[in-house]
């Protein structure tokens, strides 16, 4: 058991290491390791909580990047494209998860730069709001992936 916690650690930390940008897009990263019967032992949960001094130092430069939400939509497509692998290690769940999180991070935090942008991230958010994620059934997580995967080749 130690050795798969020691080895989730440091592989949850090439990943972020890897795809720092999108960490702290979707401001959280999860990771849950199985065992050899494919039996859930743990699950790595990395989110971020900014504190007030954090505001005071840094302003928020994403408010003031006017291409923030295209840079959200790329990031979502390669998201579900990794998602949509036949042998990808991510669940729809977790995508689903992610993709929510980007949306409604871009809706509440970016400037939508042009009405296009904007209505996709309205349509994900629509479509990911008040459901629970982790409570889908494969079928219905597949299904709703497949909705946001649509949504996301405007």
């Amino acid at each position: 058991m130690q050795e798969a916690q020691v080895e989730a650690v440091r592989t949850l930390g090439e990943l972020l290491r890897d795809d720092g940008p999108g960490f702290w897009i979707s401001r959280e990263a999860r990771m849950i390791v199985f065992s050899c019967q494919g039996e859930i032992l743990f699950q790595l949960v990395v989110s971020v909580v900014a504190t007030p001094a954090v505001a005071a130092i840094a302003p928020n430069e994403r408010r003031e990047n006017p291409d923030a939400c295209r840079k959200a939509l790329w990031e979502m497509r390669e998201i579900a494209a990794a998602a949509a692998l036949q042998d990808s290690p991510m669940t729809d769940q977790e995508a689903l998860s992610t993709l929510a999180a980007i949306a409604a991070w871009v809706q509440s935090e970016a400037p939508t730069d042009s009405a296009a942008c904007g209505t996709v991230i309205d349509l994900l958010v629509d479509l990911t709001a008040g459901v629970d994620i982790d409570a889908l059934d494969d079928a219905q997580a597949l299904t709703l992936f497949r909705r946001i995967e649509n949504g996301l080749s405007f």
